[in-house]
């Protein structure tokens, strides 16, 4: 679509759910959309969103195993439950002065990249 913004999907699928005699596969998504011209700003707050994640991953290990699994497992009241508690809302990164989004966009991109070698 002409002048539309561009954006990164963010999917989790495959989580199944028996569902009596049929299997149910269901899935989280997201769609992140972003200016054409990366800002400076958005180059910061993904470099301390970065720094905030890897923190968590050296400190809090087994919170970020938690986390994981109830993502996998389907279990949005968890997700929402666990992320408040470990701070890991858009609005606790941007209080660090990050902006959790940016990060994303930013491994996605890299991702992409990547693959399309």
């Amino acid at each position: 679509m002409p002048g539309s913004q561009p954006y990164i999907d963010v999917r989790i699928g495959g989580i199944k759910n028996p569902s009596g005699e049929l299997d149910l596969t269901v899935g989280q998504y997201g769609r992140i959309a972003f200016p054409f011209e990366l800002p400076d700003s958005g180059i910061s707050k993904a470099h301390v969103d970065l720094e905030i994640i890897s923190a968590l991953l050296r400190d809090n290990p087994e919170g970020v195993r938690s986390i994981v699994q109830a993502v996998l497992s389907g279990d949005g009241a968890e997700v929402r439950r666990l992320s408040a508690d470990m701070g890991l809302t858009e609005s606790d990164f941007q209080a660090k002065g990050g902006g959790l989004f940016w990060a994303v966009v930013i491994v996605g991109v890299l991702c992409c990249a990547s693959e399309a070698r």
